[in-house]
């Protein structure tokens, strides 16, 4: 007997490191910034970071940086990454 469908879902997402009960809530910056920047560059990939807080079973998310418009190589996506880190540090201060 095969389970429902939704189950089925579930332990798809549950394997691939998601969790089947986590939410998220996009600030309307948030939302706004990342739909915008694709919209502009419909063309292309955007490739971008959301940052946001763990609140329970919500994800919070606050703001978007949108970071390539072409594919990522390793170095620059780690330098953005510690860049990102800088400015999420000077928020907190």
């Amino acid at each position: 007997v095969a389970p429902p469908r939704n189950r089925r879902k579930r332990n798809r997402m549950a394997a691939a490191g998601g969790s089947a009960g986590k939410s998220f809530a996009f600030h309307p910056k948030a939302y706004a910034k990342a739909l915008m920047h694709s919209c502009k560059h419909s063309a292309d990939n955007v490739v971008g970071i959301f940052i946001g807080t763990p609140t329970g079973k919500v994800m919070k998310v606050v703001d978007a940086i949108p970071l390539f418009h072409t594919h990522s190589l390793a170095p620059m996506l780690k330098i953005a990454c510690m860049m990102i880190e800088e400015y999420c540090r000077t928020l907190e201060d």
